[in-house]
């Protein structure tokens, strides 16, 4: 994590949200329904979050364990919170309730950014609104809520923010204890069977409810490979001590518990050869390489596949460019400072004609538009 924000602050120009899987996955449905993405987000985005999906499925959260900023934030917060004798596992009738605000916030981030094609997480992240220094789309209190949560959040409880707040958690535990992924899938396909139209924010609402649900109740079947403990195990906890989310793995055969996310923790403390162990396959760098692998394979995809699967920020096209029989020339042009969002661009195209129900009616001489909010193009 903490080699994700220098790469940020070296590699992205203050970009903070160049690699992000989470916009990526909340952009993810107006793509495939509407063909238009969100804010900057382009390619990599979604590829990044494919990746995270992929992981997820492999060895479970592995973008928290070693990428995300605010794990490492979260996990630093644990030093100076243990020296003030807190952060502590909070008891059940307080940890079931709050775990339910990241499905509320997950929700939220779902619906408003397909209605509205604007990263709905960008008013309240905390990340985005430190590195982002406040721009515009942070709403300031949101901001500063959060990262008060962040910050006293993670020295009075372990992994507060990861637990209780992080809307891509309970994206992740909402994958890997399938209920709510599957619940969802037979909504969309009752739907496609009986002719209705789709409710994207009942899709939602049922994903996060039974997602909840899962976490809380469901067998977590995935990820296929998980924290094993042996017969050399003599009981000494050390494993529960090292956890940084508390979980008490000594009373675990395989770790299935919904915030276990590979770190390898309790393996690099376990001072017994062959307790602990990655099952069903896998030594100690297991969970490391696989994270190099899938950010290497979400690059390649983005090099190979990003410019032919054209993830637009707007764009409308008619299906045959042709007038009178000629094909219609196209003109391009990259660097367009005003173009930076999908809000941007959709005032673009307003200046170059004006709406008509869900279209837009060009001036003469103009047969269509897209725009690439992440590169800042038109064509």
């Amino acid at each position: 994590g903490l080699l994700v924000i220098i790469m940020y602050a070296v590699f992205t120009g203050g970009d903070v949200e160049k690699f992000c899987p989470a916009g990526g996955m909340a952009s993810l449905t107006g793509q495939l329904v509407n063909g238009r993405m969100s804010c900057q987000m382009s390619a990599i985005n979604i590829f990044m979050f494919f990746a995270v999906v992929l992981s997820v499925i492999l060895a479970g959260r592995l973008f928290c364990s070693f990428l995300c900023p605010l794990g490492t934030i979260g996990e630093g917060l644990a030093v100076p919170g243990k020296k003030a004798g807190l952060n502590k596992v909070f008891p059940k009738w307080a940890d079931m309730p709050l775990r339910a605000v990241k499905f509320i916030l997950l929700y939220f981030v779902l619906s408003e950014t397909f209605k509205a094609s604007e990263l709905f997480c960008k008013k309240f992240d905390p990340y985005f609104a430190a590195f982002g220094g406040f721009a515009h789309e942070t709403v300031p209190w949101a901001g500063i809520t959060t990262i008060t949560v962040l910050i006293l959040g993670g020295m009075a409880g372990k992994l507060f923010w990861c637990k209780y707040a992080c809307f891509f958690a309970a994206a992740q535990n909402t994958i890997s204890t399938i209920g709510g992924a599957v619940v969802g899938l037979l909504y969309v396909g009752g739907c496609q069977a009986a002719g209705r139209e789709i409710s994207f924010e009942t899709f939602f609402f049922l994903l996060c409810v039974f997602g909840y649900a899962g976490e809380l109740y469901g067998q977590r079947f995935l990820p296929v490979v998980k924290v094993k403990r042996c017969e050399p195990c003599t009981g000494c906890k050390a494993c529960d001590k090292a956890c940084p989310h508390g979980i008490e793995v000594s009373s675990y055969e395989k770790v299935t518990h919904p915030d276990c996310h590979l770190c390898g923790a309790c393996i690099d403390r376990c001072k017994v050869d062959g307790a602990l162990k990655y099952s069903p396959f896998g030594g100690k760098w297991l969970a490391p390489m696989l994270v190099i692998i899938l950010v290497l394979v979400a690059y390649a995809a983005t090099s190979k596949f990003g410019a032919s699967a054209d993830f637009a920020t707007i764009r409308y096209v008619p299906d045959g460019l042709t007038v009178d029989g000629k094909t219609v020339a196209v003109y391009g042009q990259k660097g367009v400072r005003s173009i930076h969002c999908w809000g941007s661009s959709m005032s673009f195209a307003y200046r170059l004609g004006k709406r008509k129900g869900k279209t837009i009616e060009f001036h003469p001489g103009i047969y269509g538009l897209e725009t690439y909010a992440a590169t800042k193009e038109f064509k």
